[in-house]
């Protein structure tokens, strides 16, 4: 797979984006009607996002 060379800007941007997904899940994790279940599958998203914050620190 190539990689996207990308601006400061665009970086920021990115990385902007990626934390605003982070702190939604985490604010789903706390909803207290979730079961055990669901508050792992919004755990193993916000594993999947915060890799992707470190994809763009690594390029």
């Amino acid at each position: 797979m190539k990689k996207l060379t990308i601006g400061e800007a665009s970086f920021k941007k990115a990385v902007s984006t990626h934390q605003i997904v982070l702190e939604t899940f985490a604010k789903q994790i706390e909803n207290t009607e979730l079961t055990s279940e669901e508050r792992d599958v919004f755990s193993d998203k916000m594993v999947e996002e915060a890799e992707k914050i470190t994809e763009l620190y690594l390029q």
